[in-house]
């Protein structure tokens, strides 16, 4: 073995050595390469959500907007189109590695020895859309999927509003590819031995994609708390509708009188959960007799109420329903959760004794529920005795369920037993995964019985800040963080860790002294630097931002972070230096792609391995999200460079530059664009952002004020108009843009 390898990695050398060689013809490092790709997506109607056919859509390419050729197109009947756009990068090399593990047999099948690369770094395009009785469409449209196994881009939806309607044509970014029609169960109340149906109706995107869908459950009525539906028929070629469904019988003893089933949708077979509207759970109950029923009629009832957030009239609905059904246990289950979410403990506790009374034989699990509501009415040695109870009579003492070991650490939490309540935590987290939300508030109070036993102790009250920190509870966090300080003041750690907690909270300016003060005191420290860098950077001082930058680049360590070439890059372009900074902005390109996936065709023999087919790299994933927008800058950097009066160039590079934080040349870009006549409508709001971070709020509000009456739709406006309300104290004028951004948002998906 050890000599064909030998005559093999000779056979390298003499092959890259020689003249346009692997090595000769491949390119440096830093260049990004720019192929064709497919750019995929739909044009519908802004008011009603249907497909606009016959639309003409134009890709920019090279700053430019073409007439006809591969980067123009027309919808179908879907509303889809399909146009070429340079996406990406891709190549195909020999595989040294290939060639020195297949020799000699690899030699039989050459075309395995190759190694092909495909790397898509777009996340976006300028586009044009125009069609008869709509008006026009120009602006960056964001792509929703990236594949480089398929080598191309779906797009957001493009909505297009009507002539003569106060709309404006536009293509959210927030706007979900997938729509969710309708998720049904028949039938919703089943008795035991019945067969019960589950239907749930997509608007998928026909783009390549597969998709699969199902069901899961925290309840055990069936055998299993999780399964997957299968598609029913053909896509639908005029809606795109699809259809998935299951059907499952219940078990004649069920072990449970009711589960909730909420749906699940996954993307290309890789665990890609997209994210559904709220209401995607149902529930199903098993009942006998007509009492059951009657029974079950009012609580399905109060399931929908409660779904929809009116938890107090969902309340009434299930006391009516346990009123004409007491010994139904579930019922009374959800009373006493629904009291104890309304802040009503007195109430939750009743409920609670009365499940324990109605349920027997469940004692762990009806205990846990009703511990849980002494302890919310502060009766913890109560709750401790009651659970303490049912663990000495336990048959399991050995396999308690999770939620009854979780109200045992909360009650020794509450006694301030720190190690007890330690053992039982591990214990939860050792018999399945705990949610995280009921995990951080474990840390949360754990944190705080500590600070209570040992008040003087600075680790205590840094372990309290983390929690809140954990939870968003910004500011008390800082205030934990300087209580902590006050203990220990010469603790670098502590100092940055108060900073990020400042920075967190949008007070960037009572930071930047802690950032110093944890450089100060560990000057080898180089996430401290950074995060000094980052700080002076987000405040717009860019010259120490640059200075701070240079000073982590140049150690060994952080010289190949993506984060250190990132803000190295913009403070570079901040004060002037362009072509370093598109060498520091083409390395940050580089280092901030994902691994990729590794596909290929390999099958081992006794004299070496034969590769059947050509080792294929995809990358089309991000380690940082900034790194989209840093893409897109560049390329435009790079357009200006050939056409410095490109005016969508300049509009692209701008709007970039603004959403990262450079506001003052991002402006001066945009400017430029929109006095050569190249106005999208969303130039407006990439200039009020812009004034917003250079403290110009006044002309900030005014601008979105507009934008938001020409085109209502805009849920980045209403957001970023709340933002300027609350700031200056006028909350209902803050609420109320507020609650018309989450309306838009509910729309869009």
């Amino acid at each position: 073995m050890s000599y064909r390898r030998s005559i093999a990695v000779c056979l390298c050398v003499a092959l890259l050595a020689a003249p346009g060689g692997a090595l000769a013809a491949s390119e440096t490092r830093l260049a990004i390469a720019r192929d064709w790709g497919r750019v995929t997506g739909y044009v519908l109607d802004g008011a009603t959500g249907e497909p606009v056919a016959g639309a003409r859509v134009v890709v920019e390419e090279g700053g430019a907007f073409a007439d006809r050729g591969p980067t123009t197109g027309q919808t179908n009947a879907e509303g889809r189109y399909q146009v070429r756009a340079r996406i990406g990068r891709k190549s195909s090399h020999l595989d040294v590695m290939s060639l020195v593990e297949g020799f000699p047999i690899g030699l039989l099948m050459p075309w395995g020895l190759f190694k092909q690369t495909r790397v898509v770094d777009a996340r976006q395009c300028l586009m044009q859309v125009d069609a008869p009785g709509y008006k026009p469409f120009l602006g960056i449209v964001t792509a929703q999927v990236a594949s480089a196994t398929r080598f191309s881009l779906h797009s957001v939806d493009i909505l297009l509003a009507r002539e003569g309607t106060p709309e404006a044509s536009s293509a959210p970014p927030n706007r979900t590819r997938e729509r969710l029609l309708a998720f049904t169960l028949e039938p919703r109340i089943a008795a035991p031995g019945e067969k019960v149906t589950f239907t749930a109706r997509f608007r998928l995107p026909d783009d390549g994609v597969r998709y699969s869908s199902g069901c899961y459950t925290p309840n055990r009525i069936f055998r299993v708390d999780e399964f997957e539906m299968r598609p029913v028929g053909k896509p639908d070629s005029e809606t795109g509708t699809r259809t998935f469904q299951a059907t499952l019988e219940v078990p004649k003893r069920p072990r449970e009188e009711w589960a909730v089933f909420r749906l699940w949708l996954d993307r290309d077979g890789r665990y890609q959960e997209v994210e559904l509207p709220r209401r995607r759970d149902l529930l199903l109950q098993i009942a006998q007799t007509p009492e059951e029923r009657a029974a079950a009629q009012l609580a399905s009832h109060a399931f929908d109420l409660e779904q929809a957030g009116r938890l107090a009239d969902a309340l009434q609905h299930y006391r009516r329903a346990a009123e004409a059904l007491p010994e139904r246990a579930s019922l009374w289950a959800r009373i006493g959760h629904l009291s104890l979410r309304l802040n009503r403990p007195a109430e939750s506790i009743a409920a609670f004794e009365k499940l324990i009374a109605a349920d027997p034989n469940h004692p762990e699990t009806t205990t846990s529920h009703y511990a849980m509501a002494l302890l919310a009415a502060g009766e913890t040695q109560r709750a401790l005795d009651a659970l303490s109870e049912v663990e000495k009579k336990s048959a399991r003492r050995g396999q308690l369920p999770r939620e009854f070991l979780l109200a045992m650490a909360r009650a020794h939490l509450a006694r301030s037993d720190l190690q007890t309540a330690d053992r039982y935590y591990a214990r939860a987290v050792k018999s399945g995964r705990v949610p995280n939300e009921v995990a951080q508030q474990f840390h949360l109070k754990r944190a705080r019985a500590a600070v209570k036993e040992m008040p003087e102790n600075p680790d205590a009250r840094a372990g309290l800040a983390r929690a809140l920190f954990d939870l968003g509870r910004y500011e008390e966090a800082a205030a934990a963080y300087r209580q902590a300080l006050r203990l220990g003041p010469a603790q670098a750690w502590g100092h940055l860790d108060l900073a990020i907690c400042l920075t967190a909270a949008g007070k960037d300016r009572d930071a930047l002294p802690h950032y110093r003060l944890a450089v100060e005191l560990a000057p080898e420290n180089l996430e401290a630097c950074l995060a000094l860098a980052e700080c002076h950077r987000r405040l717009g001082e860019f010259s120490p931002a640059l200075e701070a930058y240079r000073k982590v680049a140049a150690a060994p360590a952080r010289r190949y972070d993506y984060r250190v070439q990132h803000g190295l890059a913009l403070a570079l372009l901040a004060t002037g230096q362009e072509a370093s900074a598109m060498e520091a902005l083409a390395r940050a390109v580089t280092l901030g792609r994902s691994k990729g996936r590794l596909l290929g065709t390999r099958l081992p023999t006794g004299v070496g391995t034969l590769s059947l087919t050509p080792k294929r790299v995809a990358i089309d994933a991000f380690e940082h999200p900034e790194m989209a927008l840093d893409y897109a800058l560049l390329n435009s950097l790079r357009v200006l460079r050939q056409a410095p009066d490109s005016s969508p160039a300049l509009f692209q590079a701008g709007a970039a530059l603004i959403e990262l934080g450079v506001a003052e040349k991002g402006l001066e870009m945009l400017e430029r664009a929109l006095e050569h006549g190249f106005a999208p409508p969303d130039a407006q709001y990439a200039r009020a952002m812009a004034c917003l971070r250079l403290e110009r709020r006044a002309e900030a509000r005014e601008l979105l004020e507009r934008l938001t009456r020409e085109n209502p739709g805009h849920r980045r406006a209403w957001l970023a108009l709340a933002r300027i309300h609350f700031d200056a104290g006028n909350s209902p004028a803050g609420k109320a843009c507020l609650l018309r951004a989450q309306a838009e948002q509910v729309e869009n998906r």
